[in-house]
């Protein structure tokens, strides 16, 4: 593997990763759950009572 192929790769990792975090969630970072549909917008998880996008504690 040639550096060329070892700095592509990894700005193929960034690109993704700023993607993703330009999308909302599916699951709840914390336990996995779907997330709902929150009153008042949003997202929420019924499990543990996460809230995107405010955030709020994540248990890793």
């Amino acid at each position: 593997m040639s550096w060329e192929q070892l700095i592509s790769i990894a700005a193929e990792a960034a690109d993704e990763r700023r993607a993703e975090a330009s999308q909302p969630p599916q699951a709840c970072p914390n336990d996995g759950e779907p997330l709902d549909a929150a009153p008042g917008g949003g997202l929420h998880c019924p499990y543990d009572g996460y809230r995107w996008p405010e955030g709020g504690a994540v248990h890793r």
